[in-house]
């Protein structure tokens, strides 16, 4: 699934301003690297309760959580081949 919208680049985005000014290129994907594991946990606990909630869940929201979840799952498989190779 194609996600244009890049909810968690725009994300972390926001959230690397909180950076120092001066942080080095290893901090900075350090950093980013935390933020979007951080981001999968979440979402991975979020999927996996989907249903069991008395409240219907929408095919909008399924989506919505999809595409954030398999950004996530792109870049930290990134990582993972980047680290091996």
């Amino acid at each position: 699934m194609d996600n244009p919208d890049k909810t968690l680049e725009k994300l972390w985005t926001d959230y690397a301003k909180v950076l120092p000014p001066d942080a080095g290129p290893v901090q900075l994907v350090e950093t980013k690297k935390a933020f979007y594991a951080g981001a999968y946990s979440i979402l991975a606990t979020m999927v996996a309760q989907v249903g069991d909630e008395e409240e219907e869940v929408t095919e909008k929201d399924m989506d919505m959580v999809s595409g954030i979840f398999e950004e996530a799952e792109v870049f930290l498989a990134s990582q993972i081949k980047g680290a091996s190779a």
